[in-house]
């Protein structure tokens, strides 16, 4: 079922932390909220994973250190001087600067998902649940939960336009900020279990599993389809898109499946032709032909001046040209890349971490290492980037505060 948003409205210029670069014309917001601050997975709604910070140029030092009960594979997010992350057994806020614990909410289950921070709330989803707790003492606000109930997934919520945008157990739904009453719901699109949306002007992107395979552009205001991928096929979108895509400056939308990578734009792509549907480029990144039909976890790409980074399970990690998907360079890795690559624009690094254990920190322009960081596991968590530090965690439970 679908119904049309009749007050969806916001700018989209409101933040620069929140909704970088894919500003809209101004609009008025939704009576009763307004949304001044806040932080998000990626961030950004575009999940580009550009941060207009200046991160860690040289080797590192740990700034601080704190083991919660792991494994933890939710990434941090840190808004006003307090990282958020899920753990093992809940949901986290730490002081960011010396790592204190503030509060903490418990989670059966433990919690995957990544923060949303947004004004006085704190949004994020376990267990087919989106709750919302209040930032400073971690209090319950408000929870909804999926109308039919599925495993916990990494899926981070957004809040776009005024009001929280998701997916809960297999269906995506756009809810109230303020208490959480339900606004529409997207039924049978099974979005992947790793895929958070992002967010263009327009539209907003979900990376499904349904018949093995497809990305579907959805409309803010109504719920409904614009127009999706073609399906599983070899000259096509193929096979599992798992994990968040992420949209480029000119409204492209970026996915990193099992097969490779692919560009999709709304009024670009070949739009009648179904093989291949909406699509710009594909570029195929396989270690091997066996590859193409396992389900693998491939990191989410980040889009930064006009150029594609993206890591794959067989460890490579390449730089493709947004233009034409040729690749710029590409290093090879022992092990898998799992965790999703953040940018710092003010230094022109791309960081992420591995199954080694290792975080590493590569110049954006060839690939080069600046520096890497041993945690004490394999990293499968997205690096948050601030001024003059870098928070990640491993999958063994530590979260680890690293300064210049």
């Amino acid at each position: 079922m679908v119904v049309s948003i009749k007050t969806m409205t916001v700018s989209l210029c409101l933040t620069v932390t929140l909704l970088s670069h894919i500003c809209a014309a101004e609009k008025e917001l939704p009576d009763g909220i307004e949304v001044t601050s806040g932080a998000m997975f990626r961030a950004n709604p575009a999940r580009n994973g550009v941060f207009q910070k200046t991160g860690i140029s040289s080797e590192p030092s740990e700034k601080w250190k704190v083991t919660l009960p792991g494994p933890i594979k939710s990434s941090p997010v840190v808004h006003d001087q307090v990282l958020y992350i899920g753990a093992h057994d809940g949901f986290y806020a730490l002081d960011a600067e010396t790592g204190e614990k503030k509060w903490a909410y418990p989670v059966k289950g433990g919690v995957f998902s990544s923060a949303c921070v947004v004004n006085d709330i704190v949004l994020f989803q376990a267990q087919s649940v989106l709750y919302a707790v209040d930032r400073e003492s971690g209090k319950k606000k408000w929870t909804r939960s999926a109308k039919k109930p599925d495993e916990n997934n990494f899926i981070s919520p957004a809040v776009v336009y005024g009001h929280v945008f998701t997916s809960i157990g297999r269906d995506v739904v756009a809810v109230d900020l303020k208490k959480g009453k339900l606004i529409y719901r997207v039924e049978k699109l099974r979005p992947s279990y790793f895929a958070s949306l992002a967010f263009s002007q327009n539209e907003y992107y979900v990376a499904s599993e349904t018949f093995w395979g497809y990305g579907y552009a959805v409309d803010y205001e109504t719920g409904k389809h614009n127009w999706k991928t073609n399906g599983p096929f070899e000259s096509g979108a193929d096979t599992w898109f798992c994990t968040t895509p992420a949209v480029m400056e000119d409204g492209s939308v970026i996915y990193n499946n099992t097969r490779g990578v692919y560009k999709y734009h709304s009024d670009k792509g070949i739009r009648d032709n179904p093989f291949p549907r909406y699509r710009l480029w594909g570029k195929k990144l396989l270690k091997e032909k066996v590859e193409d039909n396992e389900y693998r976890i491939h990191n989410s790409p980040s889009a930064w001046k006009n150029t594609v980074y993206v890591g794959r399970y067989s460890g490579k990690f390449a730089a493709l040209n947004g233009e034409t998907g040729d690749v710029i360079w590409m290093n090879t890795y022992p092990k898998p890349i799992q965790s999703d690559s953040s940018i710092s624009a003010k230094n022109g690094l791309i960081y992420f971490g591995c199954k080694d254990g290792l975080v590493r920190a590569l110049h954006t322009k060839d690939g080069s290492e600046a520096w890497s960081f041993t945690a004490d596991g394999e990293v499968f968590s997205s690096p948050w980037v601030d001024d003059g530090a870098l928070y990640v965690a491993s999958i063994n439970g530590t979260v680890y505060a690293l300064s210049e």
